[in-house]
């Protein structure tokens, strides 16, 4: 199961889905948990949901807490 889809490509302008490809972000990170968005530092968790966060990086729309991107960078 991949789980939950946070980002929806519609909802994204062309420069938000520019920098995602740019980025090449992906809902579920290949390198496991240690280096998904949850354990990044430009994560920013929301209240309203565990799984779908934003991103100070990946700027506009939703990211998935256990997605990844090559901006990935360990919380300090």
């Amino acid at each position: 199961s991949q789980g939950p889809r946070c980002s929806d490509d519609d909802l994204l302008t062309t420069p938000e889905r520019t920098l995602r490809v740019s980025h090449e972000y992906t809902e579920r990170s290949p390198y496991g948990p240690e280096k998904s968005c949850l354990s990044c530092e430009f994560f920013l968790a929301r209240a309203d949901s565990e799984v779908c966060g934003g991103c100070q990086i990946l700027v506009g729309g939703r990211v998935n807490a256990a997605g990844h991107c090559d901006a990935w960078a360990a919380k300090t």
